[in-house]
């Protein structure tokens, strides 16, 4: 049996709708509305300091000799209110003749890290105060992210100073800041987040 010609257009009208329907569907899914943020942005959201095991990840430093007189004990850093350690000795947080704190992130206990902008993150250190960083360099600050890590490093005419917000496996937040002062070794300090549903602010304390 011969096929009219009146069947070809609508096999052709098929194709071509079903054409443009696959192409619909492909770029719903690669271009959908956060799902690019999404990759990205596996460590962003509200985070509650984890005291245990915060106290664990500490770096070990076999070598480390307080330098304070005996009888004294050894320096420790307060890290979100947690007494730790000071690793590689008992240097003080800023040398002798610096006004420089520890930076926010080493002193508080909610961390809140959102996308302000596709190349901007803002961090709420919980009441301490907040930052900006931008993906890039800006004001100083050298800032880079991937899927699971958010980096960034600056210098100023007393210390260096980088940050390293990562996640783990397990799902939870590790912050690692190393600070190098002028004329002191080069100190690393780790913190560990549990990840909370909302903000601490709002009252909720649910750890996924």
């Amino acid at each position: 049996m011969k096929q009219s010609r009146l069947d070809f257009p609508c096999v052709s009208a098929f194709s071509a709708l079903r054409s443009v329907l696959a192409l619909f569907i492909f770029t719903s899914v690669v271009y959908a509305p956060g799902t690019r943020a999404a990759a990205e942005a596996a460590w962003l959201g509200h985070w509650l300091l984890n005291a245990d095991l915060t106290a664990e990840a500490q770096p070990e430093n076999v070598e480390s000799r307080s330098l304070l007189p005996a009888g004294r004990g050894r320096a420790t850093i307060s890290v979100g209110g947690i007494p730790l350690p000071v690793p590689g000795g008992s240097a003080p947080s800023a040398s002798p003749q610096s006004n420089a704190r520890d930076p926010a992130v080493l002193r508080c206990k909610e961390l809140t890290l959102t996308r302000s902008s596709d190349d901007e993150i803002e961090l709420v250190f919980g009441t301490i105060g907040d930052d900006r960083l931008r993906k890039g360099t800006y004001r100083g600050v050298k800032t880079a992210w991937s899927a699971k890590q958010l980096s960034s490093r600056y210098q100023t005419t007393e210390r260096k100073v980088t940050h390293r917000y990562e996640l783990r496996d397990d799902d939870r937040l590790v912050v690692t800041t190393t600070i190098k002062a002028k004329g002191q070794r080069k100190r690393t300090f780790k913190q560990v987040f549990d990840r909370v549903t909302r903000s601490p602010a709002d009252g909720e304390q649910a750890i996924q």
